[in-house]
């Protein structure tokens, strides 16, 4: 892929076109409901989720010692 400073406008608005095509299939699909997908989103997101909840608490953590 080549982007280019004469380029980045289309290629910005081709960017974003895709990614609203992905939502909207995306947010179709989690509609339908399938409780095996939602277990395994949950388990890919754990880590996220958890190094999150971490950094929040080390941040209310920082707060406290001010």
């Amino acid at each position: 892929m080549q982007c280019t400073p004469e380029t980045y406008i289309s290629w910005k608005k081709d960017l974003i076109k895709e990614l609203k095509e992905f939502d909207a299939m995306y947010m179709k699909h989690l509609k339908q409901g399938y409780p095996e997908m939602n277990a395994i989103h949950m388990a890919a997101m754990k880590p996220l989720t958890d190094l999150l909840e971490s950094n929040l608490n080390f941040h209310y953590l920082e707060q406290l010692e001010k």
